[in-house]
């Protein structure tokens, strides 16, 4: 008897697709999309919250006088903390409730804010324009909606 004539020919087997995928795999991609997804939306989100802030940092960037600066100042304020009556603060009680909300680090002197306020709207103190505009600047670069990590219009009203 010959062993050989006992073998049968040789099967090929298909070749493997990358389809269908496995369940983890499914799984897998599915998270990443979602994970995608809410990156995206968190994103715009706090971009669309932050569109006042952003657009009044120009706005005071490029402003002209010190009643351009506080005018700018007190739409930031009123869109993001409209539950604080400060429409009527001026002068010294305004430049003190805005350094209160900076970090300890970054206040300034009541000498500072004084000398601010005594000069404000006079007409030929670049020294306290220059001063004022630096101020405005350090506040909406370090504002406390910034530091509360979110930034949320809570009905906020708009000038």
């Amino acid at each position: 008897m010959d062993p050989l004539a006992q073998l049968h020919d040789i099967v090929e087997l298909e070749q493997v697709s990358y389809w269908p995928l496995a369940w983890g795999w499914w799984l897998l991609i599915t998270g990443i999309m979602a994970a995608v997804f809410l990156a995206s939306y968190m994103l715009l989100r706090r971009r669309k919250a932050s569109a006042v802030l952003r657009h009044h940092q120009r706005t005071i960037r490029h402003a002209g006088s010190v009643a351009d600066i506080s005018y700018a100042l007190k739409q930031v304020v009123l869109h993001y903390f409209p539950s604080q009556h400060l429409k009527a603060a001026t002068g010294l009680v305004w430049l003190s409730l805005l350094n209160q909300q900076l970090p300890a680090k970054r206040q300034y002197s009541e000498t500072q804010l004084q000398r601010i306020a005594d000069h404000m709207y006079q007409a030929d103190h670049a020294q306290v324009f220059a001063e004022y505009h630096a101020f405005a600047c350090a506040w909406l670069h370090s504002a406390p909606m910034l530091r509360k990590g979110k930034l949320a219009n809570k009905g906020g009203e708009h000038v």
